[in-house]
């Protein structure tokens, strides 16, 4: 590793947030800053790969993530359609006799 890449790995590592462990009932947990969670397209429900690796916890976002967007946040097209299960009607419409050159 040269020494710009070990600058450059050093000041990351200086920007990074620092959270805390904290008791939740029976069980640990982090907060994750705002300014991370909107970066990595987190949002309250997110499911999450954790895998730990060489003594770090490296948490993945499963999945196509909503984003944020100024205020807004953008679900994904299969989060909008999660719960939809009906099929596409298929059909042609009936809208009765050709009345001009429509049959042409």
């Amino acid at each position: 590793m040269d020494t710009l890449e070990t600058m450059n790995r050093q000041k990351a590592v200086e920007n990074m947030p620092t959270v805390t462990v904290s008791s939740w009932g029976n069980s640990k947990g982090i907060r994750l800053p705002k300014s991370l969670r909107e970066q990595a397209g987190i949002e309250t429900g997110s499911l999450l790969d954790a895998v730990y690796t060489d003594g770090s916890i490296i948490l993945t976002p499963l999945g196509e993530q909503s984003r944020s967007v100024g205020s807004y946040t953008v679900p994904s097209i299969q989060a909008l359609f999660a719960d939809y299960d009906e099929l596409p009607n298929r059909q042609e419409w009936n809208t009765g006799a050709p009345t001009g050159l429509e049959s042409i």
